[in-house]
């Protein structure tokens, strides 16, 4: 049985705009980006040679993502790998906008970037989708990608999905938020081999809606974040 997944965890969101070209002034730092202390690793690397894979609603060719950006894969029917919603594109650059002296930077502005659509535009998808994104980053380049990025979920989950996590997994690191519905950890964040992550507010604390249990293995900025 299939089943629905959501995206998460950037709810209120910040983006900006797709069509802004290059202006004098530097690159924005977001919050997130200082706290987690990207700024002091750049002097020794800034992603550079790093592949990461982002699972969501596909990426814009927005400018700030120009020479990370590889191109893209779709796995939603009738929907090219380029994002029509604008949560894929914000997670793009959170991850690797570039260092071009416009719009944000990046935490790793100098890493790879390849879309795989798992979520349709409007925000959501099936399951099987997402596995079939999934088998297909793990048996096609298995030995590309170091990180794929999912900031998607549900409350529940077929069986089966488990088992394409694993197989995922078995060459890159899976990253997943635990959720947004103030519940338990959702999926696949639940799953072993998912890293879970929290949101967390300025302040340092989880915000109400974050979910908790047992399977967060990390916090990180997650409220307010520009992009």
């Amino acid at each position: 049985p299939d089943g629905k997944v959501y995206a998460l965890d950037l709810v209120p969101y910040e983006m900006l705009p797709a069509t802004e070209g290059p202006t004098a002034q530097a690159d924005v730092i977001p919050w997130g980006v200082s706290r987690v202390k990207a700024p002091m690793c750049w002097d020794a690397t800034k992603g550079k040679g790093i592949y990461v894979a982002v699972l969501d609603t596909g990426i814009w060719p927005h400018n700030d993502l120009s020479g990370n950006l590889l191109g893209g894969i779709s796995f939603v029917p009738g929907e090219s790998w380029q994002d029509g919603n604008g949560h894929g594109t914000h997670v793009a650059g959170t991850i690797a906008a570039a260092m071009n002296n416009f719009g944000v930077v990046g935490v790793a502005p100098s890493a790879y970037l390849y879309a795989i659509k798992v979520l349709s535009n409007g925000g959501s998808g099936q399951w099987s989708w997402l596995m079939s994104g999934l088998y297909w980053m793990r048996k096609y380049y298995g030995c590309t990608f170091d990180v794929a990025n999912m900031s998607l979920g549900a409350s529940s989950a077929p069986s089966v999905a488990e088992s394409y996590i694993n197989y995922a997994a078995e060459n890159t690191l899976l990253v997943a938020p635990v959720g947004s519905s103030g519940g338990g950890v959702g999926y696949p964040a639940k799953y072993a081999r998912c890293l879970a992550v929290s949101a967390l507010k300025s302040d340092n604390t989880i915000p109400a809606w974050g979910c908790r249990g047992p399977e967060v293995e990390l916090c990180a900025p997650g409220v307010d974040i520009l992009s």
